[in-house]
């Protein structure tokens, strides 16, 4: 949810697909219940990277 103009709106299930980097194509669940659900499990590999960069370099820093 996200607030514009001082109304909160919740996001679409073809927001949350396209910011978990989903394609355009890609064929949303036509239960909403169950798209929420896929979305919100979703591990963005983009932000799971960067975290595994940190996870290394601070095992790397305790190395040395």
């Amino acid at each position: 949810m996200y607030l514009i103009d001082v109304k909160v709106r919740k996001l679409s299930p073809r927001e949350c697909a396209r910011l978990q980097r989903f394609s355009k194509e890609f064929i949303i669940n036509p239960s909403q219940t169950q798209a929420y659900k896929l979305f919100g499990n979703t591990i963005s590999i983009n932000v799971l990277k960067e975290i595994s960069k940190e996870i290394i370099k601070d095992k790397l820093i305790l190395i040395f």
